[in-house]
């Protein structure tokens, strides 16, 4: 196995992603977390599936529920990095959640309409598990083959908000984002963690939401995108092997539970 280190770099947001920030909350009004929308992609087929290995690498990097992701400022993204190869498909894969929300992951595909990837990001085997989770770890839907150079943006819709990886235009100025590169077993992947509550962490006057700032909320990987890591390893970032002795924990968020059922 061969893994990177190596981090995106800082996401510098341009006006037609502006553009495509403002399509997106537009059609949530439209579609909402659990909208037509839903499932626009087929299942990636099996003999592309992650492999155990690839999957263990992965979610390895998928950080303890409820403590603070250690280094997030290292970990952003840049708009010019997340554009398809053209050498083969886009495939989009759910590592983890943990998340009191029950999340929809969609995409903006080079200025397209806004679709949605996994409707309902929830599973019985996650992080903060769902027993009406219609997701297994590790399950990957296919996005197509995407012309070279065509540019994704990712958001989640809480059914509240839609957060994305600008700064600047999430609802609460906040970083929401963090990504980190990987090599397993031969194939190049973008891992994606967002942060799904409003504020800054700790902070309970409303509309802040106390948020952990554990940037677990939804986590997928991301394979056949082009371009190269332009930051070197940020210092104060746990290492797989400590993170997944960490999640053998089974901590379950019952604060973000409790928040939710409220």
């Amino acid at each position: 196995m061969e893994c990177s280190d190596n981090f995106c770099g800082n996401f510098k947001m341009n006006s037609s992603i502006h553009c495509r920030i403002l399509a997106v909350a537009a059609a949530a009004v439209a579609f909402g977390p659990m909208g037509s929308a839903a499932f626009a992609f087929n299942l990636v087929p099996p003999e592309d599936a992650l492999t155990n290995t690839q999957y263990n690498a992965l979610n390895a990097f998928s950080n303890v529920e409820g403590l603070e992701a250690p280094g997030v400022e290292n970990q952003l993204l840049d708009p010019e990095l997340l554009v398809a190869s053209g050498t083969g498909p886009i495939d989009v894969f759910f590592i983890n959640e943990g998340a009191g929300f029950r999340n929809a992951l969609k995409v903006v595909i080079d200025g397209d309409p806004l679709q949605t990837i996994f409707p309902d990001v929830a599973s019985p085997a996650s992080l903060n598990p769902e027993l009406d989770g219609p997701l297994s770890l590790g399950e990957g839907r296919r996005l197509g083959d995407l012309a070279a150079g065509a540019i994704l943006d990712f958001f989640i819709d809480t059914g509240n908000r839609i957060y994305g990886a600008d700064d600047a235009e999430n609802p609460d100025g906040l970083q929401h984002v963090i990504a980190r590169s990987l090599t397993v077993e031969g194939d190049d992947f973008v891992l994606i963690g967002f942060e799904d509550l409003f504020g800054p962490l700790g902070a309970t006057t409303p509309p802040n939401e106390e948020s952990d700032r554990d940037f677990n909320d939804v986590v997928f990987a991301v394979r056949g995108i082009a371009g190269e890591p332009i930051h070197e390893t940020p210092t104060g970032v746990p290492e797989p092997g400590s993170a997944i002795a960490l999640l053998g924990l089974g901590l379950l968020g019952l604060a973000k539970r409790a928040r939710r059922t409220a």
